[in-house]
């Protein structure tokens, strides 16, 4: 591939992630896509023969960045049990009231009933990363209950990050302020892992 093609390609999959955030995976269309990065349908086609094919390569790089960077980030920080999890539970939430639109594509398969897809994987994958960081701190734990916990956590912190009007009545949070993510963060970590 030439540099020009690379960067041609790189465009393309910048204005798909985009487009997804502004309107929504069901919404996205070719046209929508060549309109945001500039470019022809004929140049869409040359790198992706499908829709499906270029929706699904830019999810794939949502995710290599995210949890790529999330794994690294967690190896340069203090290595306690709170502040891994912390970082963990802060990232997902940000990341959720950050970019909503591209989590639910990201679950939309999942949603429907397909586990065989990319982010079911790296999804265990990292978990499993965050297990392996967890596991020295809990010897007393058995696997299923460190394990239960981390979806757990993981849960509470995802869906109120995508959907934060839908708890925000009940916990008087505002997820997209730091103080309010940081308290309710406290609480998941003061609950879950308890020892």
């Amino acid at each position: 591939m030439l540099p020009d093609s690379r960067n041609m390609k790189t465009k393309i999959l910048e204005a798909t992630v985009d487009c997804i955030e502004e309107m929504g995976i069901e919404k996205v269309s070719v046209r929508k896509i060549c309109l945001k990065a500039g470019v022809n349908v004929a140049s869409v086609n040359y790198y992706f023969r499908t829709k499906e094919e270029l929706l699904d390569e830019a999810l794939k790089l949502t995710l290599k960045n995210g949890f790529t960077d999330l794994l690294a980030e967690l190896d340069g920080i203090e290595q306690n049990a709170e502040t891994i999890c912390a970082y963990f539970l802060n990232f997902i939430i940000e990341g959720a009231v950050k970019w909503p639109k591209i989590i639910k594509a990201h679950l939309y398969k999942s949603w429907n009933g397909d586990y065989n897809t990319y982010f079911a994987e790296r999804l265990n994958e990292f978990l499993d990363e965050l297990y392996l960081k967890l596991r020295k701190f809990f010897p007393e734990k058995t696997p299923y209950e460190l394990r239960g916990a981390i979806i757990q956590m993981f849960s509470a912190a995802i869906f109120p990050g995508i959907m934060p009007g839908l708890f925000e009545p009940f916990i008087k949070a505002d997820f997209s302020k730091k103080e309010d993510r940081k308290k309710y963060v406290k609480n998941l970590i003061t609950v879950f892992l308890t020892k």
